[in-house]
């Protein structure tokens, strides 16, 4: 059979070559015993853990696997292959679906016989046991040491540094970081200067994050906000924004326990300074924040099919709106050409036409003609007026009764005297049906001239109150009126087609050319149904 040897040591400190020559001997040992073949070089892990899926030289053996180089893997403990028990099942599985034995000489497994994979599976669950174990006895450790005010472990906190080794580590001052957040601080409290303006100091001034990095305004902000400058630290606090964090139990605790504070010596800063210090990056900790610009004619359809987005130019306090296919991001097609568009010409323009057509009562009566029935030149009935049909109504009925006792008195044959019946029972209802359209075209009248001395108040108040209207309020009607802007070429003073809903009739009103250089002056050009109602000027 082909042999694959695979080694691991799970610290640095055991990369001496002791250990890993140790299981090298022993595995070359039995293979020869067991007259195999070596089929490539031992894969060697050195320095990490058994936990971790992804160590190259176990996953260069896998791939050997795979293509069939290998018939049998070999270690000399299964810790050394894995301490996780699903984590070692999932990669024995693996191995044994290609069709690759599995040998662990210090636990005798073999695989080939049922007894063997029991074996296994109880001997993978006792390693993770031992790790679970390791690390309790970590944690514990760790744990006694920040009961003790001792550093347990770990980075040691901005403005502080590690001093010593092993038990005889201390928490010192580091003074290039004090230095650090004195600058910071003095520039924010007591200069009145932002963190962004704070960073840039500290950058100018040759100071660099623990990593080498340039200082940026989030990163003044999260060292300053750090408890750690007046000299408070919990080791083991979950969920914690920076610095230590911890793992979760099952209830959403903290697993190994409650949080310990520690109190380190001469912090940076006293209390009062820092909760000072606090209180004004919470109110700018990112400077003062101007107000946000307005922009009621975003999303607009531009020439080129894209929508139009505000921008503010801040050098110039200029609010403008750009198609966004003219801004470049990375994957998208290739720029559009679209010229930027003043925003007060755009915003003025659009206004206008709204104004126009809301602020005039025989636009506002002519565009909810259709819709309404205002049309000036709709048919009227007759004049008769509802008294004189219910009087006629009243007669036949009257004539009815009367004409059938006489020809009953008279003796004539009942099929006549129905028929006459039937004559005027249709002279009746022709009667009852006039009446009604009567009644329905007053009631259409009143409805009408409610309707339109709703319209003509819409206007009166529109002319009084929109041209007073700021942006933001101006943004509120184009929304309730479904404004549509579409930008008709790709020019900075573009001609516009304006589309919106009538208020109370519903109608559509539309205005191509408006604020262009082919702009003119407004007639209607068609009166259809709903779907296909167009106007222009």
């Amino acid at each position: 059979m082909r042999a694959a040897i695979y080694c691991r040591v799970s610290t640095a400190d055991q990369v001496d070559g002791t250990s890993l020559g140790e299981q090298e001997r022993r595995c070359k040992r039995y293979v020869e015993l067991k007259d195999w073949t070596l089929a490539a070089a031992p894969f060697v892990d050195q320095g990490i853990s058994g936990t971790k899926a992804d160590r190259p030289a176990w996953r260069a053996m896998l791939r050997a696997a795979e293509a069939g180089e290998i018939d049998v893997v070999v270690v000399t403990k299964l810790d050394r292959f894995s301490r996780s028990a699903s984590h070692a099942l999932t990669e024995i599985d693996a191995l044994t679906s290609l069709g690759v034995q599995f040998v662990s000489l210090s636990e005798s497994i073999d695989l080939t016989n049922p007894a063997g994979k029991l074996q296994l599976t109880v001997l993978a669950g006792v390693a993770e046991f031992e790790r679970a174990t390791i690390a309790q006895r970590g944690v514990d450790g760790q744990r006694a040491k920040a009961a003790a005010g001792r550093w347990p472990g770990g980075e040691a906190p901005y403005g502080y540094q590690r001093e010593g080794r092993g038990r005889d580590v201390r928490i010192v001052p580091n003074p290039n970081e004090r230095e650090v957040v004195r600058v910071a601080t003095e520039a924010i409290l007591d200069n009145g200067r932002t963190t962004g303006d704070a960073a840039a100091l500290l950058n100018s001034l040759g100071f660099r994050g623990r990593r080498g990095s340039a200082w940026s305004h989030q990163m003044v902000h999260r060292m300053l906000e750090s408890e750690a400058l007046v000299g408070v630290v919990y080791w083991g606090k979950a969920n914690r924004r920076y610095g230590h964090n911890t793992k979760l139990g099952a209830d959403g605790k903290p697993k190994y326990g409650e949080p310990i504070r520690i109190d380190l010596e001469d912090p940076p800063m006293d209390r009062e300074r820092w909760l000072a210090l606090q209180r004004v990056l919470k109110g700018r900790g990112y400077g003062v924040k101007a107000d946000a610009k307005p922009y009621p004619n975003s999303g607009s359809v531009t020439d080129c099919g894209g929508r139009l987005g505000g921008v503010w130019r801040r050098d110039r306090d200029l609010r403008q709106y750009r198609c966004n296919r003219s801004k470049w991001i990375a994957g998208n097609p290739p720029l559009c050409d679209c010229a930027r568009i003043n925003a007060d010409w755009l915003d003025g323009r659009v206004w206008q036409a709204v104004t126009e057509v809301l602020s005039d009562p025989d636009r506002l009566l002519t565009l909810a003609a259709d819709y309404i029935g205002l049309r000036r030149e709709a048919e009227r009935p007759e004049a008769d007026t509802i008294t004189q049909v219910q009087h006629r109504i009243d007669k036949l009925e009257r004539s009815r009764v009367e004409k059938v006792a006489e020809y009953l008195r008279a003796g004539v044959a009942a099929d006549v005297v129905a028929e006459a019946a039937l004559r005027i029972d249709g002279e009746i209802a022709a009667a009852r049906a006039y009446l009604a359209q009567l009644e329905a075209y007053r009631a259409d009248a009143q409805a009408e001239q409610s309707r339109a001395s709703a319209l003509a108040e819409l206007a009166r108040r529109a002319a009084e109150r929109l041209p007073l209207m700021d942006l933001h309020e101006q943004g509120e009607v184009l929304s309730l009126l479904r404004i549509n802007v579409a930008v008709l070429d790709g020019n900075s003073n573009p001609s516009l087609r304006i589309e919106g809903v009538v208020p109370g009739g519903g109608g559509l009103f539309a205005s191509p050319g408006v604020g262009g250089p082919t702009g003119t002056g407004g007639y209607p050009v068609d009166q259809g149904p709903r779907s296909s109602s167009s106007w222009r000027r």
